[in-house]
């Protein structure tokens, strides 16, 4: 009888096997590790056409329906986090498949700190300054205090109330407009308010909520015409919350200030995608959030543990299909 045959998907930087131990699998199941992203559905089918495993990070590969059932020996999916909507689940379950997810550990907390950076960055023009350095130049045009400002977050979960904590910790006024979580529920240093007053008021505006019909172009024509001209749009959450066509056109007329993105509609982004031709009023990050060595070392960890898990036949609580897609996060 052949070895379960396990994939690896996504593995950009090369971590799977440097930051976890995979020996266990020994003698129990080949391992295949891919580094780049496996393009569109059909190469994508003709790839994972003899795996029985695929352990997917995060929402780097998409799998609909229509990938799901041109792989017959599919038996388990395994996503890092407790929640995927790039995974079809009923098309699973129809197939008996297994879906696990591990814990978020730390990924949220290296979101929130990585949605600080790109504001530091933004604010205070680190990008265009190092290049005019490396370029000859001294000093570019001046950055702004982030001390007495407003930042605005939309959506108010776990990662945005860690970024409340550091933009308190800076002296900035926070706003939260939030459709479910009550004002008397947030910390004393946020105010609760509506979404188009924060995006009237705000010196930065952070998007943290997750993507759904009736999210998709959150941020559109209408809202960002709606901001301050010299504010700062940051989304280190999901893509479709921003129409990045209107985003292209306000950041080239000057309607916002700029904007840093960790999030985008293709990814990895294409070379020709037009928001790569963007200005430098646009900070580019190649969906960076959760990214982070201590984060990547548990998020292997624990994918290797759901596989072996699932080849013993154990159950563990916090692996298991059923509920494991309604935790918040």
């Amino acid at each position: 009888m052949s070895r379960p045959r396990i994939a690896i998907l996504d593995d950009y930087q090369g971590l799977a096997l440097t930051l976890a131990d995979w020996s266990a699998l020994e003698g129990r199941a080949e391992l295949e590790v891919f580094r780049e992203n496996l393009g569109p559905l059909d190469e994508a089918a003709e790839t994972l056409l003899g795996f029985d495993v695929l352990c997917l990070m995060r929402e780097r590969q998409a799998l609909p329906a229509a990938l799901i059932d041109r792989l017959p020996r599919l038996k388990c999916v395994v996503t890092t986090g407790v929640w995927n909507a790039a995974i079809d689940l009923d098309a699973a379950e129809r197939r008996g498949i297994a879906v696990l997810g591990t814990p978020n550990g730390r990924g949220q907390r290296a979101t929130a700190e990585l949605t600080w950076g790109l504001i530091l960055a933004s604010v205070r023009n680190i990008p265009a300054q190092d290049a005019g350095m490396r370029a000859g130049s001294w000093a570019g045009p001046p950055g702004r205090l982030l001390d007495g400002s407003v930042l605005g977050l939309i959506g108010f979960g776990t990662i945005a109330a860690m970024v409340a904590d550091y933009a308190h910790a800076f002296g900035m006024r926070v706003l939260a407009a939030s459709r479910s979580v009550a004002a008397a529920d947030m910390p004393a240093h946020v105010a609760a308010t509506d979404r188009d007053a924060l995006l009237r008021t705000a010196d930065v505006v952070s998007l943290h909520v997750r993507s759904s019909p009736e999210n998709r172009g959150l941020i559109g024509v209408r809202e960002l015409a709606a901001m301050k001209r010299d504010a700062l749009l940051v989304n280190t959450s999901r893509a479709s919350l921003v129409d990045h066509a209107a985003l292209a056109d306000a950041l080239r007329e000057g309607t916002i200030g700029g904007a840093a993105l960790d999030v985008w509609d293709r990814e990895p982004l294409p070379v020709d995608h037009p928001l790569r031709r963007a200005g430098p009023n646009l900070l580019l990050s190649p969906h960076m959030g959760y990214v982070a060595r201590e984060t990547m070392a548990d998020f292997h960890a624990w994918t290797r543990d759901a596989v072996l898990a699932w080849l013993d036949g154990r159950c563990l609580g916090n692996l298991l299909r059923p509920g494991w897609a309604a935790r918040p996060s």
